[in-house]
């Protein structure tokens, strides 16, 4: 169904914005298709797309979803699936006018470790980003790192104004950043002070949910 209505979406002279909410799964190949279907729509300019996903580990993204032909005009994205580095590079390769980008959850890929792999997709894929939100997984604290962060900023993300990231720790007998404070001191140090970041944290019935964002929030 949500494929036959993408498809006639394409007849809309001013459809600009598009949200996709929807609890069915879909596997790999299905959501390229989706995706495919999106980058031909050819005046969108804002997407948000949150689906289920089958647990299709055998299946992969194509290296690039859209065609020679399809090359977005899409500026902001959220992707609401939880996606590997490989997959989100599929997604938004053909996106060359991106500059907000907003990730679910972040996961980590067994083909690509997350130290040099994640700073090439940085480099190479984000570094025309403006806005970045992400979402980390349960016990990916090693993507939590102030310092590395600022590093990459520095670095590779010379246009990015505002960056989110929210990391989710269980509540148990070992809580990594509550034990390890100065992992989470990092982001007072003067580099974040004078970019107005602040640290929120909140702490719920099974997780404790820790948020780096500006004061001044924006959307």
């Amino acid at each position: 169904l949500l494929r036959r209505l993408l498809t006639h979406y394409t007849c809309l002279p001013r459809l600009f914005s598009l949200s996709i909410d929807t609890t069915s799964n879909f596997t790999l190949r299905e959501l390229s298709d989706i995706y495919q279907l999106i980058f031909a729509l050819p005046k969108l300019k804002s997407v948000a797309c949150s689906t289920g996903i089958f647990n299709d580990s055998n299946s992969k993204l194509p290296l690039s979803i859209a065609t020679n032909e399809q090359f977005s005009g899409i500026k902001r994205l959220y992707i609401g699936q939880s996606s590997s580095l490989k997959e989100i590079f599929s997604i938004i390769s053909d996106t060359p006018k991106l500059c907000h980008l907003k990730l679910s959850h972040a996961s980590d890929d067994d083909e690509i470790d997350m130290k040099g792999g994640f700073q090439w997709f940085i480099k190479n894929i984000l570094w025309k980003l403006k806005v970045l939100y992400i979402n980390f997984e349960y016990e990916d604290i090693k993507c939590f790192d102030a310092n590395r962060w600022e590093q990459l900023f520095r670095q590779y993300l010379p246009q990015l104004k505002n960056i989110y990231l929210t990391y989710y720790e269980r509540i148990n007998y070992e809580h990594k950043i509550l034990k390890n404070a100065g992992q989470l001191n990092q982001f007072f140090s003067s580099f974040w002070i004078e970019r107005q970041t602040m640290v929120k944290i909140e702490i719920h019935d099974k997780y404790i949910k820790y948020v780096i964002r500006p004061h001044r929030y924006t959307s």
